[in-house]
């Protein structure tokens, strides 16, 4: 059975200045998963792994432009001189 997290819990997994008023106020701006009993709110732990991996931001590849390279030079130079 999965463990249920308070929005307490979340802002203490999350840190910084994240307070638990925080993690509700997320929870209903980005419609997170998770469990409503009354006024109580509580996450299981898939409902947490949901919502970080639609949250999570990877590195762009940095793409360097392409060289241009001048007529008798070597691609290599022209990479180091871009």
């Amino acid at each position: 059975m999965s463990t249920l997290h308070s929005p307490g819990d979340l802002a203490a997994k999350f840190g910084g200045d994240v307070t638990a008023r925080k993690v509700l106020d997320w929870a209903r701006e980005h419609d997170w998963p998770r469990i409503n009993i009354g006024r109580t709110v509580r996450f299981t732990d898939e409902q947490v792994e949901a919502i970080l991996a639609k949250h999570t931001v990877t590195a762009k590849r940095d793409v360097t432009p392409a060289a241009f390279v001048i007529e008798g030079q070597t691609k290599r130079s022209a990479r180091r001189s871009a």
